[in-house]
């Protein structure tokens, strides 16, 4: 049986594809994470920051470009809002509400170009 070589953009698009239940699941796996990083980079000295907005990164390159098998489209904006920025709750239960309008600022800016890199908002 021969196997076809398959190359890293293909199987990384592959990989990426998911039911409905995983790309749910991704989101809230690192969604939970990427906001404490956030309060973090609110809070923590300014030495710290770039690593916590580093990791923040990490998070959103592993879910920005997942596709839904059903229809191989990227999750939507309103998905991404719901499964991972606020993981299925209010904004104001995630980050301090001092915090919270430039955590929504982030996140507008995040779903409006999702290329532009965390460090150039922050």
């Amino acid at each position: 049986m021969r196997f076809k070589k398959v190359t890293d953009e293909e199987m990384s698009l592959c990989e990426m594809s998911l039911q409905r239940k995983d790309a749910v699941s991704a989101c809230l796996g690192v969604g939970y994470k990427f906001a404490e990083h956030f309060v973090k980079v609110m809070t923590d000295n300014e030495e710290d920051k770039a690593h916590h907005i580093s990791e923040m990164q990490a998070f959103w390159d592993s879910v920005k470009r997942i596709r839904m098998k059903s229809n191989n489209k990227l999750i939507s904006n309103k998905n991404l809002m719901d499964w991972f920025f606020s993981f299925g709750g209010d904004i104001e239960d995630i980050v301090p509400v001092k915090y919270k309008d430039t955590y929504k600022e982030l996140i507008a800016k995040m779903l409006e170009d999702r290329t532009t890199p965390i460090s150039e908002i922050l």
